[in-house]
């Protein structure tokens, strides 16, 4: 029997973790240093906990099969069908504001920590263009179909004017687009720096760990556009969508974190002490 159903708890289980090991390590680093926590790391618990949500509801899909052959379900094709496109619609809502607020904790710590560079303006049209994609996932989401129920239900006698998979299409590219621009922005400050070679390497490293990201939002549109709401396989169809966009909301959430860790890496003494020993901020 086929089945992506491992690949789903792999996806989403390998990237939460180090997610939530990130966010742990980011407390702590605020607590040895004695700094008190920034409204982007109260938002990055707050991303975080949308992101927790997305994945424990990717995860509660497989209960009636979705990973598995239709084949092999004991259930009505078009039940499963609908069970897809309703849980499909449900999930998009945790997806948007994981990732939305994600990037404005990123986008903050720009701001902070690169206060006189040349860079303060991307940063502001990158949050400018965000919150644009946040309400255009909205108000997509809201005109998916009249009433939204037939979304997911065929038999209600109207039509949708958007495609669920248009909307996936349509709102993944500037979400691939954004993050690439929040990926090269410290780059852009990082080779200007006062910092030995290894130290700008580990420095830009964390930094373009945002790069997961991208590749993880990629395999997210490629798999977008080759599915076909009409596939006969459609449960196991659509896993691929589902692997990568859990992928892409962890990860996210890891890549925010990890540029403030230094403190709690140095903790750990021998390489991560070396690697660690200048501060980003008194560099900037």
């Amino acid at each position: 029997m086929h089945s992506r159903q491992p690949e789903l708890y792999c996806a989403a289980l390998i990237p939460y973790t180090a997610a939530a090991v990130a966010l742990g390590l980011r407390l702590l680093a605020r607590h040895k240093t004695n700094v008190r926590l920034e409204w982007e790391d109260y938002l990055s618990i707050v991303s975080f906990l949308f992101g927790t949500v997305y994945t424990a509801f990717a995860l509660y899909k497989m209960r009636w099969g979705f990973g598995l052959s239709m084949s092999t379900i004991p259930m009505p094709v078009n039940e499963i069908e609908r069970k897809f496109f309703r849980e499909q619609w449900i999930d998009m809502w945790f997806y948007t504001f994981s990732l939305g607020l994600s990037k404005f904790v990123i986008l903050g710590l720009y701001w902070r920590l690169f206060s006189r560079s040349i860079i303060r303006q991307p940063v502001r049209i990158l949050a400018g263009l965000n919150s644009c994609w946040i309400l255009l996932r909205v108000i997509l989401a809201l005109l998916l179909c009249q009433p939204i129920s037939k979304a997911w239900n065929p038999d209600i006698p109207d039509i949708c004017s958007i495609s669920p998979t248009f909307f996936l299409f349509a709102t993944l590219i500037p979400h691939l687009l954004i993050e690439i621009g929040c990926v090269i922005c410290p780059m852009v400050v990082i080779k200007t720096l006062q910092l030995r070679q290894n130290q700008k390497i580990a420095v830009g490293a964390m930094f373009a760990s945002g790069f997961l990201v991208c590749a993880s939002v990629l395999h997210s549109l490629i798999y977008t556009v080759t599915l076909n709401p009409k596939s006969p396989d459609l449960s196991l169809d659509g896993a691929n969508v589902q692997i990568w966009s859990v992928c892409d909301v962890n990860l996210a959430h890891f890549s925010t974190s990890l540029p403030l860790l230094r403190p709690a890496l140095q903790s750990f003494g021998g390489f991560f002490s070396t690697m660690f020993s200048t501060s980003l901020r008194s560099t900037a």
